[in-house]
Formats: structure tokens, sequence, C-alpha cells
């Protein structure tokens, strides 16, 4: 589910599987294998900077 979705003010619990964090490997205070949940609050939003323009792929 992610921040997808989210409106200002709005709060979501992330979970992150151990797989996906730091794996079998320790990283300071955090034990190897641990699941990390963080919660985030969205502050703003604002409009992405253009991108710019790339050529269309030539056909083969």
């Amino acid at each position: 589910m992610g921040i997808a979705g989210m409106k200002v003010g709005g709060l979501r619990r992330l979970t992150i599987p151990s797989d996906l964090a730091y794996g079998a490997r320790a990283k300071g205070k955090i034990p190897a294998d641990s699941r990390l949940t963080f919660t985030v609050e969205l502050m703003s939003i604002r409009d992405a900077p253009a991108q710019p323009q790339r050529p269309a792929p030539r056909p083969r």
C-alpha cells in the first residue's frame, strides 16, 4: 500500500519485512532479520519537477 493515495495530514504505518530491509545482516542497534516499522505523516505535496523530454525511440 505504501504512501500512494495518502492525503495531507494522513498517517500510515509502513512495515518492511526483514528480507527487504537488512536481511541476515545486523546494522548498528538493529538485529539481523529484523522487521522495520515506520509511522509516516504526509506533511505536504509539491508538484514534481518537470522531467526533460526524451526523444522517441527509433523503430527497428
